[in-house]
């Protein structure tokens, strides 16, 4: 969460830090439930979920939060985690052969009833470069689902709308090696309209194309979230008795970071950091 004068009127950012939220998007996936089984209210059963691409780990929060208090809740990232009651964070790579078994491992071989990712690429601004970026994290982690998913499970994951082809390729995915029952995107209240953002809900993995659906899965586009919530793309100001309060977690090793440490050290500004960490910052 930025700190940026829009940002610190955006609504859903204050709410956030307010109920102790590490980022806004943990609304999201709360928008999301209010259409979707993803989060049984009351929980039944204990569940197995996992959180792909999870820093800084709001989705995980919202899990720990609404599902069963003996599920088990594996979040993973390239970045490092900070601890969150109830939930096994791991630095991992969805990319990787190796992960299949770290989860495995964690879950004691049993299968997740819901994988979830919430991962982006630092954007450039150059929509068709950034939608291709996305797609093939999308897919990276789809592919990863597929291996450790349970029959009946659930999928969510953010895509970038594009003009169609976007749709058409997770199509095929979704209809080749294994199919869902119902594939849907939405659009949740919490998700800025000027952003060309959504979420894919797949709900009914079943590890193969259904009889009877040549075509694959039903496949719908809806909105979620209640017309009476904020508006995130509005700004508004702030109510009596309420403040703009500090990020809840700031991040444990930022991308920006190296950056930083980087042109501080150009700037000679930094000549007292160890020589070998010098080498390593500036990659010489």
């Amino acid at each position: 969460m930025g700190k940026s004068s829009k940002d610190k009127r955006d609504a859903y950012y204050r709410l956030a830090k307010e109920q102790s939220y590490r980022a806004r998007s943990a609304f999201k996936l709360l928008h999301l439930a209010t259409i979707f089984p993803i989060l049984p209210n009351p929980p039944t059963a204990p569940t197995f979920a996992l959180d792909l691409c999870a820093a800084p780990g709001s989705w995980s929060q919202v899990l720990s939060q609404r599902l069963h208090p003996d599920s088990k809740i594996l979040a993973l990232d390239l970045q490092p985690i900070s601890p969150i009651p109830g939930v096994i964070a791991k630095q991992a790579d969805i990319t990787h052969p190796s992960t299949v078994k770290l989860i495995a491992d964690v879950f004691g071989g049993n299968k997740a009833k819901l994988v979830v990712c919430d991962g982006a690429p630092d954007v450039m601004g150059l929509h068709d470069m950034d939608a291709y970026i996305q797609e093939e994290l999308l897919l990276s982690a789809l592919q990863l689902a597929k291996m450790v998913m349970d029959d009946g499970a659930t999928f969510v994951a953010k895509i970038f709308r594009g003009q169609g082809e976007l749709e058409r390729g997770i199509w095929e995915r979704m209809c080749g090696e294994g199919c869902f029952d119902r594939v849907t995107i939405a659009k949740p209240r919490s998700s800025r309209a000027s952003s060309l953002e959504a979420f894919l809900v797949a709900e009914g993995w079943n590890g193969k194309r259904p009889e009877g659906m040549p075509n694959g899965p039903e496949w719908d586009f809806v909105a979620c979230g209640d017309l009476a919530d904020w508006d995130s793309d509005a700004t508004f100001v702030l109510e009596e008795g309420r403040e703009v309060k500090d990020p809840v977690q700031s991040p444990v090793a930022p991308p920006y970071k190296k950056a930083i440490e980087r042109r501080r050290l150009l700037g000679g500004q930094a000549s007292s950091i160890d020589p070998e960490k010098k080498r390593e910052i500036l990659g010489v």
